[in-house]
C-alpha cells in the first residue's frame, strides 16, 4: 500500500491548526507524518535531542496513553518523520497529540527540555479491524465478491444499472447465496455499510468505494502541504485559480484545497454572464474547460449553471465540478478567512464596474483585506465607485504607471510577473522604499527558491505541484 503523507507544521508557542487529518485503522505504518517545529514562526533546532510521539490518554475510557521515539529526524533543520503505528490508531475518533523533545541523562532516563503544543488527527474505522477477522471469512467474502461480480458480467450491467433496474435480479441473488451472505454478514451490516461508504455527508455519491478512497486520500495529501513553503509572516502565499495543480482551476473545490493546503489566499478571475452574474472563469470561451462550446459572456447564468468542468488536474478524482459564482467564491473565502485576490478580466460598461464593486463590499474585502487584480488603466473607473478599494495593477515599465502608483500609495500594490522581477531586482525597491507593497505571481515550485527571500507581500502561483 502507498505512503500517504500529512505534511504538519507544529508549534511549540502557538496553538496548532493542522486542519483535518484523517487516518484510517489498519493502516499502520502507510501512514506517514512530515512535521517542521516552528517556536514563535521560525524554525526550531532541537540539535542533541530525541524526538517522541505521545498520544494522550482519552478522558472518558483512559485509553490511549503511548509514548513512541522518532527515528527519523533532522535536529538542525527542525524536522521529523513519524510512520503511525498500531499504537497511534488504537483509538477511532478524534486523538490529542503532541511531540516531546529530551535529552538523554547519565542513568538512562530521558528528561523533556520542550514539547509541541497539541495538535489533532481523527482514527476512522476499518473493515479489517471487524470482529470477523479469520480465514473463514476471507473465503467466504472473496467467494461472494466473485459471485456477485459474474451475477453482474453476465447481464453486462454497471452497478447503477443493477441497483436501479434489477430490483428482481438482486433478490434472486440473494436467495441463491443466501447460505454465504448470512455466514459472514448477518442482518446485511456489512453490505449495508460498504454501500453507503460511497457516499459521504452533504456530498453526491461516488459510483464506487475506489474512487471515494481516492478522493479521500487526495484531499489528505494536500492539507497543509503548502503551508511548509512559507514561514515569513510578512508574505501571503497565494493559489493561483485555487489549488489548480491537483484540481480542475477556478472551481469551488480548488479553493477548498488551497484553504487545506495552508494558502494564505486564492487568486481567481471574474467575468460577468450576458445576464449579469459575476462567475469565476479564465477563458474567454467555455471550450477548453467544460463540455459546452461558446464565449463566456455571450451565455446566460442559466446556460452557464448547466456546464460542467471536464479538464483540468485532477478531473478524475473531482469529477462533476461546475462554474462557481463569484458571490459563492467571496463568500467561502470570508468563511474560511482566505485572502481573495480576484482579476477583473473584462468589463463593457460602468455598470459592470459598479456592480463588481458592490459584490467585493458586500463581504467587507476592503482595508487590504482583498484586492481587485487589474491594469492601472482600469483603476480610476473602479475608484469612482470604491474609493478605498485596494488595488493590485500589474507592472508595466511607464512614467504613466508610476505616477498612478505613487498617487494611491496607501490602496495600491504592485503585482510584477516573476520573469520581469528576476531580471531586474532593482525594480522592486523603487516601489518597498516608497512603501508600495509589491508581490509577484505565476510562481511554480522550481522558481519559489529565487524570490522567497525578497521580502515580497505576496507571492503567487502554485509552489506545490
Amino acid at each position: 500500500m502507498a505512503t500517504i503523507t500529512h505534511k504538519l507544521m507544529l508549534s511549540t508557542t502557538e496553538d496548532n491548526l493542522v486542519g483535518e487529518v484523517k487516518v484510517r485503522q489498519a493502516d499502520d505504518e502507510t501512514q506517514l507524518f512530515e512535521v517542521t517545529v516552528l517556536e514563535n514562526g521560525t524554525i526550531k533546532n532541537f540539535a542533541g535531542l530525541k524526538p517522541f510521539f505521545c498520544l494522550m490518554a482519552r478522558e472518558v475510557t483512559g485509553q490511549g496513553v503511548s509514548e513512541e521515539p522518532v527515528t527519523s529526524y533532522d535536529d538542525t533543520k527542525g524536522t521529523l518523520k513519524y510512520t503511525l503505528s498500531a499504537n497511534a490508531m488504537q483509538m477511532v475518533g478524534r486523538n490529542e497529540a503532541y511531540f516531546s523533545f529530551r535529552k538523554e541523562l547519565t542513568n538512562g532516563a530521558w528528561a523533556e527540555q520542550f514539547s509541541t503544543k497539541s495538535f489533532y488527527y481523527t482514527v476512522e474505522k476499518s473493515i479489517y479491524t471487524q470482529p470477523f477477522k479469520d480465514s473463514n471469512y476471507w473465503f467466504t467474502f472473496k467467494e461472494l465478491y466473485r459471485l456477485f461480480n459474474d451475477y453482474i458480467d453476465s447481464g453486462k450491467l454497471t452497478w447503477e444499472d443493477f441497483m436501479d433496474s434489477e430490483s428482481d435480479s438482486w433478490k434472486n441473488f440473494i436467495k441463491q447465496n443466501r447460505e454465504i451472505i448470512e455466514s459472514i454478514d448477518p442482518g446485511g451490516v456489512v453490505l449495508t455499510e460498504l454501500i453507503d461508504a460511497r457516499k459521504p455527508e452533504d456530498k453526491a455519491s461516488f459510483n464506487n468505494l475506489a474512487r471515494r478512497l481516492d478522493f479521500t486520500d487526495q484531499t489528505t495529501l494536500v492539507a497543509n502541504s503548502a503551508a511548509q513553503y512559507n514561514t515569513d509572516p510578512r508574505t501571503k502565499f497565494i493559489a493561483h485559480r485555487g489549488h489548480e495543480a491537483v484540481c480542475p482551476e477556478n472551481t469551488m473545490k480548488a479553493f477548498e484545497l488551497a484553504f487545506l493546503a495552508g494558502y494564505d489566499g486564492i487568486e481567481t478571475d471574474a467575468q460577468r454572464s450576458a445576464d449579469g452574474i459575476w462567475y469565476c472563469f479564465h477563458d474567454d470561451t467555455v471550450d477548453r474547460m467544460t463540455n459546452g462550446t461558446g464565449v463566456f459572456t455571450d451565455l446566460t447564468s442559466a446556460q452557464i449553471n448547466q456546464l460542467i468542468i471536464d479538464a483540468g488536474n485532477g478531473v478524475s478524482v473531482y469529477p462533476g465540478e461546475r462554474i462557481p459564482t463569484l458571490e459563492s467564491c467571496l463568500s467561502y473565502c470570508k468563511k474560511v478567512g482566505l485572502y481573495p485576490q480576484i482579476e477583473l478580466k473584462k468589463f463593457t460598461n460602468d455598470s459592470d464596474l459598479e456592480s463588481f464593486c458592490n459584490l467585493m463590499k458586500k463581504y467587507g474585502f476592503n482595508n487590504n483585506q482583498g484586492t481587485i487584480l487589474c491594469n492601472y488603466t482600469a483603476a480610476p473607473g473602479l475608484r469612482n465607485y470604491w474609493p478605498e478599494a485596494f488595488l493590485t495593477v500589474f507592472y508595466t515599465n511607464t512614467p504613466e504607471f508610476d505616477k498612478h502608483v505613487f498617487s494611491n500609495t496607501p490602496y495600491t500594490a504592485v503585482g510584477i510577473e516573476q520573469s520581469l522581477l528576476l531580471s531586474d531586482i532593482s525594480v522592486l525597491d523603487k516601489y518597498k522604499s516608497k512603501g508600495v507593497r509589491v508581490g509577484t505571481y505565476t510562481i511554480t515550485q522550481s522558481l519559489y527558491e529565487s524570490v522567497k527571500n525578497l521580502g515580497l507581500d505576496f507571492i503567487g502561483g502554485n509552489v506545490v505541484e
